[in-house]
């Protein structure tokens, strides 16, 4: 279980340093207390979201599948690894749209959903993996994570050098991670065992 507490939060930061850029952006622009809270609503409104497909699309791969075979989803994250790796950001390039105040959680929300559309093709490999036991310790983990972030993020948002320092190490980290976690996926499904079996007929 502390197997599954370490994994879940490492993959959680992996995949939300996008989002806490964003997060960043949108509290630097923020007005006082009630647009703060919609943004973390909007923030829980994107992971929920993200959360409940990634579920769906575990249950029915882990029960239509055999285990091998959802193992290859494993090579998901390693591509998301590497398009990560050959991509160039430019925090000058990091825009959000403009907003009302009144729509600012639902902003928010389509925001971060659609930077974290990745996520889903590294949340589904990894709770395929995992029991119903498991899931019941991960999600709140992921939830409380969220308001972890946002914290965070309401502490510097008015750093601009720690932005800076923030974008260049989440090229690094990212796809760090994202291989480390495809890899994992891969060897605990017996994915290459079964491949390596199948070419040796």
């Amino acid at each position: 279980m502390m197997t599954v507490l370490i994994t879940s939060l490492v993959l959680f930061i992996a995949t939300s340093l996008d989002d806490l850029v964003f997060l960043l952006l949108f509290l630097g622009q923020a007005v006082g207390l009630k647009e703060r809270k919609a943004i973390l609503l909007g923030h829980l409104m994107a992971i929920c979201l993200l959360l409940v497909i990634s579920m769906f699309g575990a249950y029915f791969a882990s029960r239509i599948l055999e285990d091998w075979v959802i193992g290859l989803l494993g090579f998901i994250p390693i591509l998301l690894a590497i398009k990560a790796m050959r991509k160039e950001d430019d925090p000058h390039q990091k825009e959000i749209p403009t907003f009302g105040a009144t729509r600012l959680s639902l902003t928010v929300a389509m925001v971060l959903l659609a930077s974290g559309s990745d996520n889903v093709g590294m949340y589904i490999p990894y709770f395929a993996t995992l029991s119903l036991q498991e899931l019941f310790v991960v999600i709140p983990i992921f939830i409380l994570m969220v308001f972890l972030f946002f914290f965070i993020a309401h502490q510097i948002a008015r750093i601009s050098t720690i932005k800076l320092v923030l974008i260049r190490f989440s090229q690094i980290l990212v796809p760090l991670v994202f291989f480390i976690l495809g890899g994992s996926v891969i060897a605990k499904m017996g994915t290459l065992s079964k491949i390596m079996h199948l070419f040796s007929q």
